[in-house]
Formats: structure tokens, sequence, C-alpha cells
């Protein structure tokens, strides 16, 4: 499948802030998901910059860094 979506550094941080991941777990869960099947990317430098944090995107970023 060819990617449909290309989501950002701005995208991910946003939607920590708006939707943290310990109270919309189900977000973070299908976002995961779609990463997984390919739909949308995350482009290198953004997972690069996000993972250099140390809050709980970074973690996540981390955590899921073979996805992107």
């Amino acid at each position: 499948m060819t990617a449909k979506y290309v989501l950002d550094s701005s995208v991910l941080i946003t939607l920590l802030r708006n939707q943290p991941r310990d109270i919309y777990p189900t977000v973070w869960d299908r976002l995961y998901a779609v990463l997984r099947s390919g739909e949308a990317v995350v482009p290198r430098e953004a997972v690069e910059e996000l993972s250099r944090g140390t809050d709980d995107l970074a973690g996540w970023v981390r955590e899921t860094g073979a996805v992107f």
C-alpha cells in the first residue's frame, strides 16, 4: 500500500497536547495501526527530531520507531 498521509512532528506534538496517550489510548493505538499498515508515514527527520526529546511523545516514538 502506498502511503496516503505524511505526518510531521507538529502533527504528533499537537495530537499529544490535545489527546494525551494516558487519557486517549485508543487514538494512539489507531495511529500506530495506521502507521504499521503503511497508510501514513512519518519522515525520518521528524522521527529523529521527536526522539531527541524527553517527554511522552519521545518515548512513544522510540518504542514504535520500527514502524516509521
